[in-house]
Formats: structure tokens, C-alpha cells, sequence
């Protein structure tokens, strides 16, 4: 009776609840299909970032299953490793007992996160539970929980015609092994979860992307090594604000009287983020703003002579005048 082990009086409750109804005249099918042991989670793997472990598998039998018992054991630690690290001071969880594995959750989706302690060897067992409470064959992972490197120094960013750059000084390697990067990015919201915006682990020391420059970002970067296992560490933080994208200075306008009023056309600027132009016609030596344009082109209705000047606009912040174009 190994295959149901652990479940003998439902099984017999089963059995009797069968033989009632059939007693009773129903026609039902004899099945003990819902107290047989589900299989394993597919796909197992695991993923370290500071001092959280964190488990995600698979699972295609989800119409009868109740959840995820978790299980761990230490059995030893890593030679030579420390236990603390660029995340002293926290409270790591307690390890269970070498060799015993000990129950530490019970979760209804597929990922499991936990603290732990640098530098213990941890193995992680995970079985399906059916609605019916009969525990399926585990799925096994072991992790040694390697201290992380530290966060990159001397982030800094540059924004481009079309694209923003975020430098930081490279760390090289960790203890022996290859550091890449990770790198962040959303608006900066009071504890909003930041998205991943690389799509694989960086290994330079820079990062291009397209900005957002209507409102204020928070750029993470964050070092990990490189191996079966992703061992991540704490960022370093850098926030862009929309007063940052200032434009270039447009180039002088050419102008032209047509019929009605002064024509004034010019270059576009290479910035793809700016929104616009403004136009000014000098009074003396102060720029006085006469329009806007979304277009490099103005037209200054009724006018005959002027001097003008044009600066292009971000989303807040406008570029330094032109030089100035008269007509006499």
C-alpha cells in the first residue's frame, strides 16, 4: 500500500461512500482516481538575490491539486565560505537540522521565497498536495547560498539623441567568479516593484535603452554571478527626471517674407524625445515669446521685418536660444 501511503482512512471513507451509493441503486463508475499520488513539479529552479532564496517550478495537473508543501535541509556548509558578507546584520532564518528535512511552507502557487544564511548548502524539496490530501513525489534542488557581490559604485547615466546610457565602474570577478549585471527601471513610486529591463545578464560595465522623460525614473543596477545559479546582490540606485533632457541648441533659422507675414523654417533637432519649438522675436536685447510650433517651421503673420531666435523643448526643460535670423 506504499502508493497511498499515508491516506488509508480516506481511502477506506472512499471505498465505503462507494459502496453505499452503489446499494442505494446509483450507477456510478468505481474510481479511486482522486487518491492516486500526483506527480512531480517540472522545471525546479532556483534563484538567490540578497539573502532570499527563491523556488519557482511547473505544474500541468492544477485542476486537482491543492498546493505545494515546501521542505528543506542543510546538511553542511560550503568550505571556505563566510557567513557574512555586503548583508551582515540581517536576520537570517535558522537552518534546519543537517541531513533532516524540515516543512517551512505550504504555498497554493508555483514559487516559494525564503531567507537564509551565507554560506550553507541548501536542498529544497517540493511535492503537489491533491485536494484530497495525498502528497505527490518531490522535486529536488540544491543550492549553496553563496554571499553576493556588492552593489556597483559610481552609477552615473547620459542621455543620447535617442537613447539613455547608464555607466557604473565593472567589478570584474566575485571570489573567483565572473560578475554580470542586472538592470531596473520604472517610475519612482514609493516601494513599487522595479521591472527587469535587460532581457539577459549584462556583462560590461554600461547599458542603453530608451528613456522616458515625461516623468521621474529610478534606474537600479545590480551585480550577480554567473553560473547554474543566480546569486544577485543589492543595487546601486540613480534617479532621471524630466529636467534632465535639455535639448541641444537648435541651428539658426533661415526666413523668408512671403505674402501676409515672415516664414521661419529650420533644422530639426536630433533629440527624438523633444515635443517642440518656441519661437521669439527680440525686443532690444529680451527674447519675447511670440509662438510654438511642433513642427521646425513658424509663420509670423503680419509681420515685415523682426529678428528671431527658436529654442526646442523636452518634456520640461528647453534648450538655450538660437542664433538670432533678422529680417530687416
Amino acid at each position: 500500500m506504499r502508493f497511498f501511503r499515508g491516506s488509508v482512512p480516506r481511502l477506506l471513507l472512499a471505498c465505503a461512500a462507494l459502496a453505499v451509493l452503489v446499494s442505494c441503486g446509483h450507477k456510478l463508475p468505481l474510481t479511486l482516481a482522486p487518491y492516486a499520488a500526483p506527480g512531480p513539479p517540472e522545471n525546479l529552479a532556483a534563484v538567490q538575490r540578497e539573502d532570499i532564496m527563491t523556488l519557482s517550478w511547473s505544474y500541468r495537473q492544477s485542476e486537482r491539486i491543492k498546493g505545494f508543501l515546501i521542505m528543506r535541509k542543510s546538511p553542511g556548509r560550503i568550505p571556505g565560505c563566510p557567513v557574512s558578507g555586503p548583508l551582515s546584520g540581517t536576520t537570517p532564518a535558522k537552518a534546519a537540522p543537517g541531513g533532516v528535512f524540515k516543512k517551512i511552507a505550504f504555498v497554493t502557487g508555483t514559487t516559494y521565497s525564503g531567507r537564509l544564511i551565507f554560506g550553507n548548502v541548501y536542498t529544497y524539496q517540493v511535492r503537489a498536495e491533491t485536494t484530497t490530501g495525498v502528497l505527490g513525489t518531490p522535486a529536488l534542488i540544491s543550492v549553496p547560498a553563496l554571499v553576493p557581490p556588492p552593489p556597483p559604485e559610481g552609477i552615473h547615466f547620459a542621455i543620447g539623441n535617442s537613447l539613455l546610457t547608464l555607466g557604473w565602474k565593472a567589478e570584474g570577478t566575485w571570489n573567483g567568479r565572473q560578475v554580470f549585471y542586472n538592470v531596473y527601471g520604472g517610475a519612482a513610486k514609493p516601494k513599487a516593484a522595479l521591472p527587469l529591463l535587460n532581457a539577459v545578464p549584462i556583462g560590461r560595465n554600461s547599458f542603453s535603452f530608451a528613456p522616458r522623460p515625461a516623468e521621474d525614473m529610478i534606474y537600479r543596477v545590480k551585480a550577480l554571478l554567473g553560473g547554474p545559479f543566480v546569486y544577485e546582490g543589492k543595487g546601486a540606485s540613480v534617479i532621471v527626471r524630466p529636467r534632465d533632457f535639455v535639448p541641444s541648441r537648435p541651428e539658426r533659422p533661415e526666413t523668408v517674407v512671403v505674402p501676409g507675414g515672415i516664414r521661419l523654417i529650420w533644422q530639426p533637432n536630433p533629440e527624438t524625445w523633444v515635443s517642440g519649438y518656441r519661437v521669439y522675436r527680440m525686443k532690444g536685447t529680451i527674447p519675447v515669446k511670440i509662438g510654438s510650433s511642433t513642427v521646425p517651421t513658424f509663420f509670423d503673420k503680419g509681420a515685415s521685418s523682426g529678428t528671431y531666435r527658436i529654442s526646442a523643448v523636452g518634456s520640461v526643460a528647453q534648450s538655450p536660444l538660437s542664433e538670432p535670423s533678422t529680417v530687416p
